[in-house]
C-alpha cells in the first residue's frame, strides 16, 4: 500500500531542498508550492488571487492565505504510481488534509538560519522590518513549541543529514 509523507516548516526551512534531495534518491517528491495544487485565495470570499502584491502587507495577507486544492490532493495521494511520496510544503488548510499523511516531518531552524536563508534568497521581499518575515519567524517558532503529531527535524543541518534522519523515521515505522 503506497505511503505518503509530509515535510512541513516555514518558508527557509528547507523543505523543497530536502524534496529535491529525497527525489535524487528516487523518492517521489510533491512541491506542494506549484500550482495547481496550491494558490493564494481571499479568506473571506473564497476566491483565488493570481498575483500577491510585492511586498505582501500585513493588511493584504491578514485577507489572504496560501491554499491547497483539496480536490487535486486527495488525487495525488491516491495515485498509485509510486510506493511512496513526500510531499513538501504548507497550507492555511493544512489541518483539514494532514490526514492523507502517514507521517509528518516539521523542519525547524534557527531563528538565525531562517532570516539569512530568506534574506540570501530574496534580500528586497525578506528584509528585516517586514511583515513576511516577522510571519515566519513566529511560525518557526510555533512549530517548534507545538509539534502535534509531526516529527521535529532539525532543517540546519546538511541536506544529506536530513534526508537521512526522514528515511530513518520512516524505516523504523
Amino acid at each position: 500500500m503506497k505511503k505518503n509523507y509530509s515535510i512541513i516548516g516555514p518558508s527557509g526551512s528547507g523543505k523543497t531542498t530536502i524534496g529535491r534531495e529525497l527525489s535524487s534518491r528516487g523518492y517521489f517528491f510533491v512541491d506542494t508550492d506549484d500550482k495547481p495544487l496550491s494558490s493564494w485565495m481571499n479568506i473571506r470570499t473564497g476566491k483565488k488571487v493570481r498575483q500577491p502584491p510585492k511586498p505582501i502587507g500585513k493588511k493584504w495577507r491578514t485577507a489572504h492565505a496560501w491554499v491547497w486544492d483539496t480536490d487535486y490532493l486527495a488525487e495525488l495521494v491516491k495515485d498509485e504510481s509510486h510506493r511512496e511520496a513526500f510531499f513538501c510544503g504548507g497550507s492555511y488548510n493544512y489541518e483539514k488534509v494532514k490526514h492523507f499523511f502517514d507521517k509528518i516531518f516539521m523542519l525547524c531552524v534557527s531563528r538565525e538560519v531562517l532570516i539569512s536563508r530568506l534574506q540570501r534568497r530574496e534580500p528586497n521581499r525578506w528584509t528585516d522590518d517586514s511583515y513576511e518575515l516577522a510571519r515566519e519567524l513566529e511560525d518557526n517558532e510555533q512549530l517548534q513549541k507545538n509539534m502535534g503529531t509531526g516529527i521535529l527535524i532539525d532543517g540546519s543541518r546538511s541536506v544529506q543529514a536530513v534526508a537521512d534522519e526522514i528515511l530513518k523515521h520512516i524505516r523504523e515505522a
